[in-house]
């Protein structure tokens, strides 16, 4: 018996560490790809430097990365090579591809340059080349729905498709248009036509997943996203979207480490990898990940936030009290950092402020009920039995069919 119970200890044992091998080489496999897909690509350049195809090709590579201001190097120097004329729209395109996301994540302001260089410089400079004037006047259009401005995107879309019948990005942007002017069915429908002209790209799946998510459609939503991902499995855009809305947390992981392992700067997907990993207990990579988002460009109070639980979990109210401020000055009605608050205000015993602070977070998100729940508990926790009694009466109240999880 005593060896049986030895034999079942070291299997288990064994059984583990194979189970944590295999995790990090999983988790290895994404970064690997990504550093060879890079290192690929300058080796292609570093071999034949006069090769405009190859500057269009690391250029591609550094952007996808988030390198933007790399990227725009490069793909300047192959715009200046002798055989850049064979691959100009292409290296034009990839160009304004980088100006325009330089604009969506400038600082307030720098805005403004941002624009004029995406709009006057490689966004026109399409349609001064040969069988780039179509895309051109797509470009025009994404460019303005950066700052939702689709009166003016409509009329390049409209010229796009004049030209081009049917082009796949003016009909991608064109349904970003008619779900902003609430043409809801349209819309849909021209982010369907750009996925059957072009399954193998991501675009149009993305804008049809993030339609139907906004349309309280999620298991839709989840489907295209995983079409987007079938389609290019590299793309941080699409691992970020799909792993972002799944239901399994450890997929979730996976593909949100992917996602910031092939774009490091990306802010979102380092936050919602850090709430994948808060919900599997994981909180110290979780914290990790939530600090890693606050490095990057434009600070969402939810990341914040997020920073804030994880450390009120570890024991931290104070911490997490700086955390739930610091999103609170982002935003002064942001109701999870008012939930945090209280949620702080509790741990360290002033339950005074605490039951104003739930009822402040309430008030902001009347269709949540967390508050009201953690009301009920952080009383009963700090001796107020009977304002407990009221928080989960209504509770149960306006939420008889919610449940926790």
């Amino acid at each position: 018996a005593v060896h049986r119970l030895l034999h079942e200890e070291v299997m288990k044992h064994v059984a583990s560490s194979l189970l944590v091998a295999a995790t990090a080489l999983f988790l290895s496999v994404p970064a690997s790809a990504q550093a060879h897909r890079e290192a690929a690509a300058r080796d292609a350049v570093a071999r034949n430097r006069a090769d405009a195809a190859a500057s269009l090709e690391l250029g591609r590579v550094l952007r996808r990365a988030g390198k933007l201001d790399a990227a725009l190097t490069e793909l300047r120097r192959g715009s200046t090579l002798a055989n850049a004329r064979a691959h100009a729209v292409p290296l034009a395109r990839e160009l304004a591809k980088v100006h325009l996301d330089q604009q969506q994540h400038a600082p307030p302001g720098r805005v403004a340059s941002f624009r004029h260089a995406a709009r006057a410089g490689a966004c026109w400079k399409l349609a001064t080349l040969p069988g780039g004037a179509s895309l051109s006047h797509a470009c025009a259009a994404e460019a303005h729905m950066l700052h939702k401005r689709a009166s003016e995107a409509a009329p390049e879309i409209a010229k796009a498709l004049a030209l081009t019948p049917g082009l796949y990005e003016a009909r991608v942007v064109q349904g970003y248009v008619r779900w902003q002017d609430g043409a809801l069915a349209e819309a849909e429908q021209s982010f369907r036509d750009a996925a059957s002209s072009a399954p193998q790209r991501t675009e149009a799946w993305l804008g049809l997943g993030r339609f139907l998510l906004a349309t309280s459609r999620k298991p839709q939503a989840v489907e295209a996203f995983e079409k987007a991902v079938a389609a290019d499995g590299d793309d941080p855009d699409a691992l970020f979207a799909l792993g972002a809305n799944v239901t399994s947390s450890e997929r979730a992981t996976a593909l949100l480490r992917q996602a910031v392992t092939g774009r490091p700067t990306f802010g979102a997907a380092h936050a919602s990898l850090g709430e994948a990993l808060s919900a599997l207990g994981r909180l110290h990579e979780a914290e990790q990940e939530a600090r890693a988002a606050l490095q990057c460009t434009g600070v969402d109070p939810d990341w914040h936030s997020l920073l804030g639980e994880i450390l009120l979990r570890r024991g931290m109210a104070d911490e997490a009290m700086k955390s739930a401020e610091a999103a609170l000055r982002l935003v002064s009605n942001h109701a999870r950092a008012k939930l945090l608050q209280a949620d702080a205000w509790s741990s360290r015993g002033d339950i005074d402020l605490a039951i104003e602070a739930w009822q402040v977070s309430f008030g902001l998100a009347r269709t949540n009920p967390a508050p009201l729940v953690h009301g009920a508990l952080g009383c009963l926790a700090n001796n107020r039995p009977t304002t407990a009694k009221a928080f989960a009466d209504r509770a149960t109240q306006g939420f008889p069919q919610w449940g926790p999880g």
